[in-house]
């Protein structure tokens, strides 16, 4: 977000892009592996970086209907 790649991205963003992008380049049979540091899966940074200037992150933009009362 720092680096002006997304506007926003949680952690479980990141997940769901792991896991359903075709080319995402981290894990088992991939070009680069995770690494495991304090029982977390890392990854390297540059080509983390280079993922998301080749894929950039668009969202499905600001909500246009007003929520309902019950939360939903």
């Amino acid at each position: 977000m720092r680096l002006g790649l997304c506007i926003h991205m949680t952690r479980e963003g990141v997940r769901r892009i792991a896991y359903k992008h075709p080319d995402w380049p981290f894990g088992l049979d991939r070009p680069h592996p995770y690494w495991e540091i304090a029982r977390a899966d890392v990854m390297e940074t540059e080509p983390f970086l280079e993922f998301f200037r080749k894929h950039p992150i668009v969202g499905r933009g600001p909500d246009k209907k007003p929520r309902k009362e019950d939360g939903s």
